[in-house]
């Protein structure tokens, strides 16, 4: 079994899961003992782990979260009225320099018995990749794209012995989005809900936790067909979820350029799945009908909004919530 190992990749899900099989293999572990876990905040005690043998176990195995580094994200190609996520400016900074060459030399000439795993949040550091691509085994993880994930959901739920249909896991991920876990996690609930039985769509309809998106969608729906009071209850709905108020505010706004593209995509008899950047056909089919319940002029008008509402939430004290409910009374 190889000894050094990085995990990189935006797959949080398969990165977890890999991980604790690897972990489950190493056989018994004692947190302190031969179980040692660094992150940001302990990370500097790493190379002397790495030359010190354990009085109490002869192996030890070690799991390293890489901390991400204080890093600026290029806003060229940003549409000058897109709203930007803080996150995407400027990521979590922390111990910018923690691979040194003196942790590398540590790295290569650590003792027998160690297993070292490092665990990376999304894109991999070039010389961690380079060391241990040469000295050990990369493993990379990325999301699934949308044909991939109806798949992987199918043949794990047959492995799960979950009794559902292909057609009921595109329901599925359509209502719930299409991260890996929450997937995971909705059809052992679904499972337990049935009692091993079929499931079926009303299962879903009434079990499951429904995605932010699908939410929005929702809203847009009652917005274009002009009605205030369930406009105002799927924004309700969405203000609920687990979302920041500030990222749903930036999930609208992209809704409604989205919409915007799609409306003069279809005025130009282009492909509206092209222009809007998207694999899913089913996103594409939605949008484009949802803009056809808009002139452009109202969904110019409702963007313009929320993009203010954007700005004004970042450099005033303001109500996102009030906001959104007046552009709402005063678009729909």
């Amino acid at each position: 079994m190889e000894s050094l190992y990085l995990l990189n990749g935006d797959d949080d899900f398969a990165k977890d899961d890999y991980l604790n099989k690897l972990q489950e293999s190493f056989g018994k572990l004692e947190k302190g003992i031969n179980y040692l876990l660094f992150d940001k905040d302990n990370i500097s005690a790493l190379g002397s782990e790495l030359v010190t043998y354990s009085f109490f176990s002869t192996n030890k195995y070690i799991v390293v979260k890489v901390p991400k580094v204080k890093r600026k994200v290029s806003t060229e190609n940003k549409d000058d009225n897109e709203p930007v996520e803080d996150n995407e400016v400027v990521e979590e900074s922390v111990q910018k320099n923690w691979y040194t060459d003196e942790l590398e030399e540590q790295i290569l000439n650590k003792i027998d018995g160690i297993t070292l795993v490092f665990v990376e949040d999304g894109s991999s550091n070039s010389k961690l990749n380079k060391l241990v691509s040469k000295y050990g085994k990369v493993v990379s993880f990325n999301k699934k794209k949308p044909s991939e994930l109806k798949s992987w959901a199918y043949v794990h739920a047959l492995s799960k012995n979950i009794k559902i249909s292909k057609d009921l896991i595109e329901y599925l991920i359509e209502v719930c989005g299409s991260d890996v876990r929450t997937i995971t996690n909705e059809l052992e609930k679904l499972d337990s809900y049935t009692n091993n039985g079929p499931i079926t769509k009303d299962d879903i309809d009434n079990v499951c936790t429904v995605s932010s998106d699908i939410i929005i969608f929702d809203l847009t729906d009652s917005m274009g067909s002009k009605n205030k009071s369930a406009s105002l209850k799927n924004l309700d709905r969405l203000l609920t979820t687990k979302e920041p108020i500030q990222k749903i505010l930036i999930m609208i706004t992209r809704h409604f350029k989205s919409l915007i593209i799609a409306k003069e995509a279809l005025l130009q008899k282009a492909s509206v799945q092209k222009e809007i950047g998207t694999n899913s056909n089913f996103a594409a089919n939605k949008i484009a009908d949802q803009s056809r319940n808009f002139k452009m002029n109202e969904l110019v008008n409702i963007f313009k909004e929320l993009v203010k509402l954007d700005i004004d939430s970042k450099t005033s004290i303001i109500d996102i919530k009030i906001a959104l409910q007046k552009i709402i009374m005063q678009q729909v």
